[in-house]
C-alpha cells in the first residue's frame, strides 16, 4: 500500500483495544478497498477483529431524499456483505467527528482507518476527528488508482500533464486486489440504527425530500452488474458513440464511482481484461476518462480550496473573461428558471429535465448545459454558483471532483486551453446546437425528455 496511507495524528496504536475500527465514508463497499483492507491487516497483525462504523449526517445545502435514498439502500447491502466476512457493522446519525469518537470509545478501538476524501468538508472531519480521537488514526486512499500526492505534489494544468506523470505509476498501482480475511470474529452487540430499514432511516432525518429518488438500482451488487452489461454490450462501441446521449453508449457506472460501491480501480481491471485487438481504442478512451480525467479532477479538489468557486478558476481564464464582464447577453435567466427548464433553448432544457428525472445527463449535453449557464447568466461567478448548486441537487454523482471539475472547465476552461476570444466567453471554448446536431439527432434527444 505505498503511499496510500497516511497517519492523521500521532497517537500510538492501543495495546489495550479490543478491535480495529475503519470510519467508513467515501468507500461504502465491502470489496476491492483498500481502507477495509488496511484495517483488516491491522487487525491480524494485532489479533483483534474488524468493526465497520458509518455516520449518516445531514447538514449539506443541497442534500436530498434522491441521495439519502441511494446512499442508505447501497449500504444496507454493503452492512449485509461485510457481516458474512465476520467483520461488525454500526450505522449511528449525527454528527460525523462527535459520534466516530464515540463509537471508537466505545468499542474500546485501538486504532481507527478512514478512508480519504479530496474534498474541503471531508478532509476537515479527517482532520477534526484526528485532534479529537485518543487513539491513532490513518487514511488510505481507496478511491482513486493513483493516491494524488503520489501522482503530483502541486494542481496540474492540463491532462497531458497528469497523463504523464499517471502512465509510470499504473504498474504499480493498478494491481489486483489481495485476498484477505479477518482472523478474529467481532461478536459483540452494536447500538446503532437499522441499516436494513433506509426508509426508517430516512423518516427520521431532516434535509430536502422535495427531489424524488432516481430509478437507478443502488449499490455494489447493481454496480458490478452495470458494469458487466458495460463490457458486454458497450465497450465495443464506446469510443463510436460516447458523444451521443440518443444511444447507450458510455458505461452509466458514475453513481456508483462516487458513492464508493464500486471501485474505479475493479473497472480499470475489468475493462483492460476485456480489451481486445477489436476494440482497443474504445477501451483506451475509455480508460483515459476513467484514469486520466478522474485523477485530474481529484487533484484539482485536492489541491484547490476554492474548487467550485470563480477564485477557483485558472488565471488565463479569468483574465480572458474580465473584459467581457459588461457584454450584452441576449437571455438572463433566474436559478428558478434555470431549475425549472424555462429556458428559450429546447436542448437545455431537455439536458436540465434529464437531470431532474433520472439523476444523471449525458456527458456531453452536462459540457454544454455548463457553458449555456454562462452565456445566459451576469457574470462567470453566477453562472459557477448556478451550475454547482443544480449539479449537487439533481445529480446523483453530485458533490463529487469530477462534477466541480466538470463545471469549471466549461465556464473557466479548467484544464483546457484558449480558443479564439468572443463576446461573454472570452477565450473560453464555446459550443451551440449547430455542433451538437453535427454528432447526434437533437430532435430525437429533446423528445425523449420534452
Amino acid at each position: 500500500m505505498d503511499g496510500r496511507i497516511t497517519q492523521l495524528n500521532n497517537h500510538p496504536i492501543a495495546s489495550s483495544g479490543e478491535c480495529v475500527l475503519y470510519w467508513m465514508q467515501k468507500d461504502q463497499r465491502a470489496e476491492d478497498n483498500w481502507a477495509l483492507l488496511r484495517a483488516i491487516e491491522l487487525g491480524n497483525e494485532l489479533g483483534l477483529p474488524v468493526v465497520v462504523g458509518f455516520i449518516v449526517t445531514t447538514g449539506h445545502k443541497t442534500a436530498n431524499l434522491r441521495q439519502y435514498d441511494f446512499m442508505l439502500r447501497g449500504l444496507a447491502d454493503t452492512a449485509r456483505d461485510l457481516r458474512t466476512q465476520d467483520i461488525g457493522f454500526v450505522m449511528r446519525a449525527g454528527s460525523a467527528v462527535d459520534e466516530i469518537v464515540k463509537l471508537a470509545t466505545e468499542i474500546e478501538a485501538s486504532v481507527v482507518v478512514t478512508d480519504q476524501s479530496q474534498l474541503n468538508l471531508g478532509r476537515q472531519r479527517r482532520d477534526e476527528a484526528a485532534k479529537k480521537l485518543p487513539m491513532r488514526l490513518e487514511e488510505v486512499c481507496a478511491n482513486l488508482i493513483v493516491p494524488p500526492s503520489v501522482v503530483i505534489d502541486k494542481a496540474a494544468f492540463a491532462a497531458h500533464q497528469l497523463r504523464r506523470r499517471l502512465e509510470p505509476l499504473l504498474e504499480q498501482y493498478l494491481v489486483e486486489y489481495p485476498a484477505v480475511s479477518v482472523d478474529h470474529n467481532w461478536t459483540r452487540p452494536l447500538t446503532g440504527v437499522n441499516d436494513q430499514d433506509p426508509a426508517a432511516i430516512i423518516a427520521d432525518l431532516h434535509f430536502d425530500h422535495t427531489v424524488p429518488p432516481a430509478s437507478i438500482p443502488p449499490g455494489p451488487r447493481a454496480g458490478l452488474e452495470r458494469l458487466l452489461s458495460f463490457l458486454t454490450n458497450g465497450l465495443d462501441e464506446y469510443d463510436e458513440y460516447r458523444n451521443d446521449p440518443t444511444k447507450s453508449g458510455t458505461s452509466l457506472l458514475s453513481a456508483y464511482l462516487h458513492f464508493g460501491q464500486l471501485s474505479a480501480q475493479r473497472v480499470a481491471l475489468e475493462v483492460r481484461a476485456h480489451t481486445t485487438l477489436q476494440n482497443e481504442e474504445s477501451a483506451r478512451s475509455y480508460l483515459d476518462e476513467l484514469i486520466t480525467w478522474r485523477e485530474i479532477a481529484a487533484n484539482y479538489t485536492y489541491y484547490t480550496q476554492t474548487y467550485g468557486t470563480y477564485d477557483g478558476a485558472p488565471a488565463w481564464a479569468k483574465k480572458s473573461l474580465a473584459p467581457h464582464a459588461a457584454d450584452p447577453r441576449e437571455f438572463i435567466y433566474s436559478y428558478e428558471e434555470f431549475e425549472a427548464a424555462q429556458t428559450h433553448d429546447a436542448l437545455w432544457n431537455a439536458a436540465q429535465l434529464e437531470m431532474v428525472r433520472t439523476g444523471r445527463t449525458h456527458g456531453y449535453m452536462r459540457m454544454y448545459w455548463s457553458k449555456k449557464i454562462l452565456e445566459w447568466t451576469e457574470s462567470p461567478e453566477a453562472a459557477i454558483e448556478i451550475a454547482v448548486r443544480l449539479n449537487d441537487t439533481y445529480m446523483l454523482d453530485g458533490r463529487d471532483p469530477n462534477g466541480y471539475a466538470g463545471v469549471m472547465w466549461a465556464i473557466t476552461g479548467l484544464h483546457d486551453r484558449p480558443w479564439f476570444d468572443r463576446p461573454i466567453f472570452g477565450q473560453i471554448r464555446y459550443m451551440n446546437d449547430n455542433g451538437a446536431r453535427k454528432k447526434f439527432d437533437v430532435d430525437e434527444y429533446i423528445s425523449t425528455y420534452t
